[in-house]
């Protein structure tokens, strides 16, 4: 039997890292990467027009819309409210975080 994680462990120790440092007072550096996951599933994580303390996170879904047809935009909305933002191109969600105000209590 396969055991697959509910997260991806990628994209979740390249935010920890982000938030970390940003927390820490350390200078923010630039991002770009791609993560391919399971099932078709793509993470993109950049910053936004070039802006450092601007992280986007993005994720496409080949079966999004049969998400969207169970309740997953109010779910998104009520999870990540102030954060979501208008999907990057090519994505079916996508969420921006400022790294000069990231909450101290981040990891609950």
């Amino acid at each position: 039997m396969i055991l697959l994680e509910i997260n991806n462990r990628i994209v979740e120790d390249t935010l920890t890292v982000k938030f970390k440092n940003a927390l820490a007072g350390h200078k923010p550096e630039s991002i770009d990467i791609t993560i391919a996951d399971f099932d078709g599933v793509l993470f993109h994580i950049s910053n936004v027009g070039g802006d450092k303390n601007k992280v986007r996170t993005s994720i496409s879904l080949k079966f999004y819309k049969q998400l969207q047809e169970h309740g997953a935009d109010e779910l998104l909305k009520r999870e990540y409210g102030p954060y979501l933002t208008e999907p990057e191109d090519g994505y079916n969600v996508s969420v921006l975080v400022d790294l000069e105000k990231v909450p101290s209590d981040w990891e609950e």
